[in-house]
């Protein structure tokens, strides 16, 4: 330590020299955050600062943000902003701008225009400026060439623009928003005519910055900046009007496991694409996700996984191919040995075919096993229009129907029965935003329920967990089905049941893979109680479903052997 003061001491003398010949810098007066993007179709650029020879971003092409530099201490404003064709160094700027800066901000230099002509744009934010807990910032930026002013409306109850007149070349500030995906349509200034109108990705704390380029409403293009990350990144396209919108999607939860692991009804995480860690979670059962994207691949990879058991042993992993101007809503049931599986539902994103004044569009998702073919009828209340769906077979769905708008009772009965087993009349469906709905049936070995899914809603939506009502199938006693000894530890387990009437029945026992292992005699027995041995003979010990039919229909309950 003494060597240490000592060499310090001799230096000081030296020190003060540079300083006071300049050869030190001063105290920084300005600590910023830098980063810059181009969506010029052309370049690519390399940004420099202050006559910098090297550029602090180099190589940034069309649709393109750099990271962002944090902490970056300047001396004096203005800052000398230089965008050079890559490798060209800083003698021949294509744009060159001095910008007055102040400290403790964030800016981003955005190249827009033509090739030929292009121009820059300096946004900026307070490092303080945050969105919070469930908040999204939002600005827009009018990088077009379009006459006249735009206005910005987020669709919900309140119609009021959420900024108004942003003429070409100019930028809101940030405003504060609640962070949900929500449908964002843009008008020209005073108007009520829709340009185009996209899903706008709003993340808890995010900062979500919309740009639109273009001439005229028939190429007008809409881009979306998220300034959380600071990473580089490809700037996504929400809308190309020539091509439609970017897809969405989301997940619904209508998996009931007790059958399978005898947990009961656990969440799930879901992982989108490559991401190692959620999308969504954990996700309740009878639960449907927000719509997540945009995506600009042709397919979506969705991992299902139990909550907080990782990528190690997924439930089920889909790809689904999709398409612009395309809605996609996945969900996972299973069947009735309790294997997981899905469906994908497929609905457009256009308004060619939104519900009229009166009306909204309703479709129906057969979801639950065992059952067999279902017949459904649809009937408005007070009773005045009705849709009927006769023969849905599980893992189908039907096509979008017109029905008035207001309450609908939903009958649901086996194919060819004249009473339903199920009914249920739901709360009003409205158009506007909500004008789609999904009607998905669901349910477990015992239950059987019908829930409502607002199509255009982009938020989470919980469904009501007590609309399960028990479903016997045909002929048997409801809650007669049991096995005994259970677990059966090197002992033969029988099945009792009480039947109705006389049926046909078939035993089946399925591994926790859905294949079938044993299969017992399949016998015509008289009304009352029956008594069937379960074949388990050679199986290894674990856990397994035993499944009986009685006239096709199957009930199940989960078998434990023991070795």
């Amino acid at each position: 330590m003494f060597i240490v003061r000592r060499s310090l001491r001799s230096l000081l003398p030296v020190l003060l020299l540079l300083l006071l010949a300049g050869a030190l810098p001063t105290s920084a007066q300005f600590r910023v955050d830098l980063r810059a993007a181009s969506i010029v179709q052309g370049g690519p650029y390399d940004v420099h600062f202050n006559s910098t020879t090297v550029p602090t971003f180099a190589n940034l092409g069309a649709d393109t943000v750099s990271a962002l530099q944090t902490g970056v201490d300047l001396v004096s404003s203005p800052l000398n902003v230089r965008f050079s064709a890559a490798g060209s160094g800083i003698g021949s700027p294509v744009i060159e701008r001095d910008v007055a800066i102040a400290t403790q901000t964030e800016y981003l230099f955005v190249a827009y225009g033509t090739s030929a002509s292009p121009k820059l744009k300096v946004l900026s934010r307070l490092r303080t400026q945050a969105a919070g807990a469930n908040k999204s910032l939002l600005r827009f930026f009018n990088a077009s060439t379009m006459a006249g002013g735009l206005d910005f409306h987020l669709v919900s109850a309140d119609s009021a623009a959420i900024a108004s007149n942003v003429t070409a070349d100019s930028a809101t500030p940030f405003s504060t928003v609640n962070a949900a995906p929500v449908t964002l349509e843009i008008t020209r200034a005073g108007s009520t005519e829709v340009l185009t109108n996209v899903t706008l990705p709003l993340l808890s704390g995010g900062r979500l910055t919309v740009i639109v380029t273009g001439s005229s409403k028939d190429d007008m293009n809409v881009l979306v900046m998220q300034g959380t990350t600071t990473n580089g990144y490809h700037i996504p396209t929400l809308q190309r009007s020539a091509t439609g919108a970017l897809p969405l999607l989301r997940v619904v939860h209508v998996w009931p496991q007790e059958a399978l692991s005898g947990i009961g009804y656990q969440k799930l995480d879901i992982f989108l694409n490559d991401l190692t860690s959620p999308t969504i979670g954990p996700l309740p059962y009878r639960t449907a996700s927000e719509q997540l994207g945009p995506f600009t691949d042709d397919t979506v990879t969705v991992r299902f996984a139990r909550e907080n058991e990782g990528l190690g042993s997924p439930v089920q992993v889909v790809k689904v191919p999709v398409e612009r101007d395309s809605a996609y809503t996945v969900i996972l049931t299973r069947f009735l040995s309790g294997t997981a599986i899905s469906m994908t539902l497929t609905a457009p994103m256009s308004k060619s075919g939104d519900p009229m004044d009166d009306t909204v569009q309703l479709r129906v998702a057969q979801a639950a096993d065992g059952l067999g073919p279902v017949d459904i009828r649809l009937i408005s209340v007070p009773g005045d229009d009705t849709v009927t769906i006769d023969n849905l077979n599980f893992l189908v769905a039907s096509s979008f129907s017109r029905m008035l708008t207001g309450p609908v009772r939903i009958e649901v009965s086996r194919d060819g029965a004249e009473t339903p087993f199920y009914t249920r009349t739901t709360g009003s469906l409205e158009i506007g935003a909500s004008g789609y709905y999904t009607i998905i049936l669901s349910g477990s070995d015992s239950t059987f329920t019908a829930d409502v899914l607002a199509e255009n809603v982009a938020q989470r939506q919980e469904f009501n967990p007590q609309a399960d009502v028990p479903v016997p199938p045909p002929g048997l006693l409801a809650g007669s089905v049991s096995i005994a000894p259970n677990p059966a530890i090197n002992a033969v387990p029988h099945l009792h049941l009480t039947l109705q009437r006389p049926a046909h029945l078939a035993l089946e026992v399925v591994d926790p893979a859905g294949r079938t292992v044993a299969r017992g005699a399949e016998l015509l027995r008289a009304a009352g109680d029956v008594d069937l041995a379960v074949p388990v003979a050679g199986l290894p010990a674990g856990v397994y479903t035993c499944v009986v039919r009685v006239d096709g229909v199957p009930t199940a309950r989960t078998l434990i052997v023991g070795r």
